[in-house]
């Protein structure tokens, strides 16, 4: 004879089993991979704007209407004074001896 078994405990049965798969989250759910990185690209996305926003934040802006205020102090100093050019001088050379920095020998130039 076989025996049939009752509703109760096929209920248990069925019961035990919808427990053990609730606990695992991604299956109950049927995450792939696919929705994984969905959420991992936008989670970068949401970061990367971020880091972004921070830079160009830090920067700051200069306003339409307001000056730059570099200092022009070698520039005053070095137009009122004179430099006889020797034999082997170059641009380069003169403007870091009388400007400091090799980058204004454009000022020679514009100036003679």
């Amino acid at each position: 004879m076989v025996r049939k078994k009752s509703r109760k405990s096929v209920k248990k049965i069925e019961k035990k089993a919808e427990t053990e798969k609730s606990n695992n989250f991604f299956v109950r759910v049927k995450w792939g991979e696919s929705y994984t990185s969905l959420i991992l690209g936008f989670l970068v996305v949401i970061i990367a704007t971020a880091l972004l926003f921070t830079f160009v934040k830090g920067k700051g802006m200069i306003e339409s209407g307001s000056t730059d205020t570099a200092p022009a102090i070698n520039q005053e100093k070095a137009a009122n004074k004179t430099y006889e050019v020797k034999s082997g001088d170059n641009l380069w050379g003169i403007a870091e001896k009388e400007y400091g920095s090799g980058y204004n020998w454009v000022d020679i130039v514009s100036a003679n």
